[in-house]
């Protein structure tokens, strides 16, 4: 899949400018808002990543782009990697840099539902690109503003007083967390499933 990786690399390097963007508003946001913060980053840099399905499979790429040497399931695979994987670890770079460089020691329950969050985001829109590819844009903008939502209501729930006071912030049940994995487990594995029916599907 080194191919692929490399693709994604040029590709990414075309939305640098973008990619400025959300850096930018993410250092803001770690000064001011610091749940937003880590939120932020993870959850916009996965929407971006995932993206780059809908460019690949546009008509004047998609027949040509699988005419390289890789499988439409390595193809599928290396897409919910660079989406997920990246994410995941800027959210626990930017929480553990908050707790270490601020006053704001609950870091977190917001890094494990920017975690969730990406993985959910991932595993939606990944089969939706697939599918309907010709409306990718406008799928990816209304998940963009359904996502700055989200942010803003993690943001909210968790610098309220008595949300980082209530029992379940204070002193969660591990089993809660092990849960939550199992479902997310579930979720992306459907996912990746119900992506690789639609990819072999998918004429050019």
């Amino acid at each position: 899949m080194k191919s692929l990786f490399i693709l994604d690399w040029q590709w990414l390097k075309s939305m640098k400018f973008f990619i400025w963007i959300i850096l930018g508003l993410s250092l803001l946001y770690c000064f001011t808002l610091p749940t937003l913060g880590v939120a932020f980053t993870p959850i916009m840099f996965a929407v971006t990543m995932s993206k780059s399905v809908s460019d690949n499979l546009q008509k004047t790429t998609g027949a040509y782009l699988f005419t390289l040497p890789f499988t439409r399931k390595q193809y599928v695979l290396e897409k919910y990697i660079i989406s997920i994987v990246p994410a995941l670890l800027s959210a626990f770079v930017i929480a553990l840099a908050i707790t270490v460089t601020s006053s704001f020691p609950k870091m977190g329950i917001p890094c494990l539902i920017a975690c969730a969050s990406v993985i959910l985001i991932a595993s939606i829109l990944i089969p939706l690109t697939i599918k309907f590819q010709d409306n990718g844009m406008i799928v990816f903008r209304l998940l963009s503003i359904a996502i700055v939502a989200l942010v803003v209501i993690i943001a909210e729930a968790f610098t309220s007083g008595e949300f980082l006071n209530s029992s379940l912030v204070m002193s969660p049940s591990p089993w809660f967390f092990v849960m939550i994995g199992i479902v997310l487990i579930m979720i992306l594995l459907i996912s990746i499933s119900i992506s690789n029916r639609l990819i072999q599907r998918r004429e050019f």
